[in-house]
């Protein structure tokens, strides 16, 4: 994809979400579980990929925080809770993931700004529309392969991704 031909790339977690974030006593987060994606080939989880894919990683985990919110405070199945949440039951949460997830886009890259040639190999001003599209594409990926690990590991869900998916799609 020419979104990503001569940008920078590094290490990343590869399975970043907020589950993989622990507070500590001392008011501060710590990242574990740095093993990247169960799913990929051990030989492919030291890939080089662009910094924003982590970001797309743990902006996806707050549709599960929606999901199971809703689930929570309805207290009901897991497919009552998805038609609560393609509804106007559904509207505040799904307007909360949205809000905060826009929130942290704006913030990363507010915050990266400075350094953006060196993270994202992004001139600064180019910086607010590359990183929208790259979001969005790397959301979409995320998806996908939530998709596929919900339905391996946990069928379940399988529709906590599906929901995500259809709202990054024109």
């Amino acid at each position: 994809m020419n979104i990503f031909r001569s940008r920078r790339i590094l290490r990343i977690h590869q399975d970043f979400h907020l589950g993989q974030m622990l507070y500590t006593k001392e008011g501060k987060f710590v990242i574990i579980d740095f093993e990247g994606e169960i799913a990929r080939p051990n030989k492919d989880r030291g890939l080089l990929e662009p910094a924003v894919r982590d970001l797309a990683g743990l902006l996806r985990s707050l549709g599960y925080i929606a999901f199971f919110a809703l689930k929570d405070h309805l207290k009901t199945s897991i497919e009552e809770t998805f038609n609560a949440l393609k509804g106007s039951e559904g509207e505040v949460v799904r307007k909360w993931a949205w809000k905060t997830a826009n929130s942290f886009i704006e913030r990363y890259f507010k915050y990266t700004s400075n350094s953006s040639i060196s993270i994202h190999g992004v001139s600064n001003c180019d910086l607010d529309e590359w990183g929208l599209e790259a979001c969005k594409i790397w959301r979409i990926e995320r998806s996908l392969y939530e998709i596929v690990y919900e339905t391996r590991f946990r069928p379940n869900y399988t529709c906590i991704p599906l929901l995500g998916l259809v709202d990054y799609l024109p």
